[in-house]
């Protein structure tokens, strides 16, 4: 809801062209997507400078984002929280919607503005009123209703028919989703299962300068690599219980994935850094490891309304004279969360302009020291 409210003249006269067809998002995409936009202003429109200055756009999309992650990270509130937060959209909606977009009067502005105290004080977060429960009941009565429909002569025996087909159906859903749970499945266990690679040889492929001497082994050592693995289980879960996945692969479904990590070394200090390898195991011990690319904190920029807002800046940990990042072997156990990290827009804009993207630029030993990144604030957890 509170995405569709830029919509349809609202942010998109920044991002997109007039006359272009958008597909329609559903709530839980609409919150997935939040956090991403207050970093795409300047990846799409520039630097802010000039007759083009969009910063005013950015600071607003990060209280938008921000409010966002607080609403929909409360499981319970008081009404003294509740109201605070309901008064800061309030601020929100009048002050930097209003004065970007103009005036717009929408149902979802009306919600914001007038009901969501309301569901706050009824419920004490905004999770319990999800409709998707009742809209997924909606499939069964539907496919009964086609069953039984264009019979006229028997809208009696329709009437009487179509919730009990409509619970056979659903009772049909629910078997083979239990049947689904207990049949084991690709990917639900954690198994050492992966390639099996040399040490000289991963290291060249990946650009992992003094890889040996971090795992502490031989150039010629065997290592099996994974695309990814669960963090241990005494990690911090996802908000729906499950545990978070770090993945390090060159290819995953057509792309590169490399996530981003917190966590400790081994002197107890605790640092970032991007995944690169994944370690299954040796030759000889089953051990996960997590090899990365350490980053370490930059100078924040005045008036950045990213680092306002509680988004630590990285640049790369550069050895002297090396041409790429100083690299961790990680144990598994050390891992504490995994990470969602935004490249510095206004910074590469100012750097290389709008045409170039980061995937086309060789990653020389400048373009390592020169690369700026945020962590990225807005996400829930």
């Amino acid at each position: 809801m509170i995405h569709g409210i830029l919509r349809p003249r609202g942010l998109d006269r920044y991002l997109v062209k007039a006359d272009t067809v958008q597909t329609t998002l559903r709530g839980a995409e609409h919150r997935s997507v939040m956090h991403f936009l207050p970093f795409s202003v300047a990846g799409a429109v520039g630097t802010s400078s000039g007759r083009g200055n969009h910063s005013v756009l950015t600071w607003s999309l990060c209280e938008l984002a921000a409010l966002t992650r607080d609403i929909f990270a409360m499981k319970s509130s008081t009404v003294s929280e509740a109201r605070a937060l309901c008064h800061r959209m309030s601020v929100w909606v009048s002050s930097d919607f209003q004065n970007i977009f103009g005036e717009k009067h929408t149902t979802k502005l009306h919600r914001l503005l007038a009901h969501l105290l309301d569901e706050f004080l009824l419920r004490g977060n905004v999770h319990d009123g999800d409709s998707g429960i009742n809209e997924a009941l909606h499939k069964a009565v539907k496919l009964a209703w086609l069953r039984t429909n264009h019979r006229r002569s028997e809208y009696t025996l329709q009437l009487v028919l179509a919730e009990q087909v409509a619970q056979l159906l659903r009772d049909e859903d629910i078997d083979d989703g239990e049947l689904e749970e207990a049949t084991p499945r690709p990917g639900t266990r954690d198994r050492a299962r992966g390639n099996v690679v040399e040490v000289g040889v991963l290291a060249e492929e990946r650009n992992l300068p003094g890889l040996a001497e971090v795992l502490d082994c031989d150039a010629t050592a065997d290592l099996t690599v994974g695309v990814g693995s669960r963090l241990h289980p005494h990690a911090p879960r996802r908000h729906d219980g499950r545990r978070q996945i770090v993945r390090a692969a060159e290819d995953f479904y057509g792309a590169p994935w490399w996530d981003w990590i917190r966590y400790v070394d081994r002197q107890g200090v605790e640092r970032y850094g991007r995944a690169r390898v994944v370690i299954l195991g040796t030759s000889s011990v089953a051990e996960r490891v997590i090899v990365v690319e350490r980053a370490v904190q930059a100078t924040p920029v005045a008036g950045c309304p990213f680092s306002a807002y509680g988004c630590e800046r990285l640049r790369w940990d550069m050895p002297p004279g090396a041409d790429a990042p100083r690299v961790d072997a990680v144990q598994l156990k050390d891992v504490k969360s995994v990470l969602c990290v935004e490249l510095d827009w206004v910074d590469w804009v100012r750097r290389h302009g709008l045409e170039r993207m980061p995937a086309s630029t060789p990653t020389t030993s400048e373009e390592y020291r020169a690369r700026r990144m945020f962590v990225n604030a807005f996400v829930s957890a």
